[in-house]
């Protein structure tokens, strides 16, 4: 494999994998579609290009066809995961080479919703994707976590297509340990304060269960719930909500913090997750987010709990305010795990045993961050 052609958006979780496949060798090019372009998703990338790294304006459908015509079938993979977006011209690129046998990998690919209706109607729908649709031509899923991988199973897909992937953050330069100050427990939330997010159950859980508690707990992001949550926390002592901050405020507050809360009803992922560790956070986090396979597996780096019965973090918690604050040592630990597990290169290694076995006859490898 020569060339690797990456369709459907230049953000910042590519953007990192493909230097990191440019320096072990491979020609990489990304094909960028800028019309209408999500700006939350790409206002991280550098602003200057890697040399080992071509960017490709496409905006129309035309040119689409045009590339994947461009380069031979043997030597060039595709990574396309635009299963649904039919009005980018990614989506058109991906229809054509699967119909006319390129070989295309999807990642990082998350799994959907079950819950209520829209999970049957999801289901349902996802069914007939991976089955009855060109779409059933993938060479492979690179999927987000363990649920899933547990879903496209279901689906009928076989195990032999499927690995674990992730969405891959920006490796800190400056990740060193800040020290917590006061000695008091230090929480962190950053994302989205919306209904899925499930932040406001989660602040409610701890004001009722925990007032008598010493510790902090410092809330960054910005949606639709803004205004109940600065409701819910003007009072409080203990938990505070600084809205939205910029990106590098935001990853020194978490090299402050001991815990890195992600409370989804549902998260494809959370890539979330992946920045409170490299940033030296263990992880509390619900069993309906992708990334709770890294706790899952490997215990010493958090906790996982239902998001729907807060019931189950009452044991996990207590044990946690018992500890008290990360020593530096085990923050130093959890960075260490992160550089070797997650990292941009460690990940690149890893998808380049991916080709080597679905492309070459090697033997499938595990991904670095499920081994125990």
């Amino acid at each position: 494999m020569k060339n690797i052609i990456f369709w459907g958006g230049f953000t910042t979780h590519v953007f990192e994998l493909t230097r990191a496949l440019a320096r072990k060798g491979y020609t990489v090019k990304v094909i960028r579609y800028t019309q209408g372009a999500n700006e939350k998703r790409t206002e991280r990338i550098p602003q200057y290009n890697d040399k080992n790294v071509e960017i490709i304006e496409c905006n129309d459908r035309d040119k689409a066809i045009q590339i994947c015509r461009q380069y031979e079938r043997k030597t060039t993979l595709h990574i396309n995961g635009s299963i649904k977006v039919s009005n980018a011209p990614s989506f058109t690129a991906l229809k054509y080479l699967l119909k006319n046998g390129y070989r295309v990998i999807s990642i990082p690919q998350e799994g959907f919703q079950l819950q209520g209706l829209k999970g049957k109607l999801n289901y349902l729908k996802w069914l007939v994707y991976l089955n009855m649709t060109w779409r059933r031509n993938m060479t492979a899923w690179g999927l987000t976590g363990l649920n899933a991988e547990r879903q496209f199973r279901h689906c009928g897909v076989k195990q032999e297509k499927l690995f674990q992937f992730l969405y891959i953050t920006q490796q800190k330069t400056d990740n060193q340990i800040i020290k917590n100050g006061g000695g008091k427990l230090r929480f962190i939330f950053v994302g989205a304060i919306d209904k899925r997010k499930n932040i406001i159950p989660f602040v409610r859980y701890m004001q009722k269960n925990f007032s008598e508690k010493d510790y902090i707990f410092n809330i960054y992001g910005s949606w639709d719930l803004d205004s109940e949550l600065k409701a819910l926390v003007a009072d409080d002592t203990k938990i505070f909500y600084h809205g939205k901050q910029p990106y590098d405020t935001v990853r020194k507050e978490m090299q402050k913090a001991d815990y890195l809360i992600l409370s989804s009803l549902y998260d494809g992922w959370g890539a979330v997750g992946n920045e409170g560790l490299q940033s030296g956070c263990r992880l509390i986090i619900s069993k309906q987010s992708g990334c709770s396979v890294f706790p899952h597996i490997h215990k010493d780096l958090g906790y996982v709990f239902d998001a729907k019965d807060f019931n189950t973090l009452n044991e996990i918690m207590n044990e946690i305010f018992a500890q008290g604050p990360l020593s530096d040592k085990e923050k130093k630990r959890i960075i260490k795990w992160a550089d070797m597990n997650i990292s941009p290169q460690s990940v690149a290694d890893y998808f380049d045993k991916i080709i080597n076995h679905f492309f070459n006859g090697a033997d499938k490898p595990a991904a670095p961050w499920t081994n125990h």
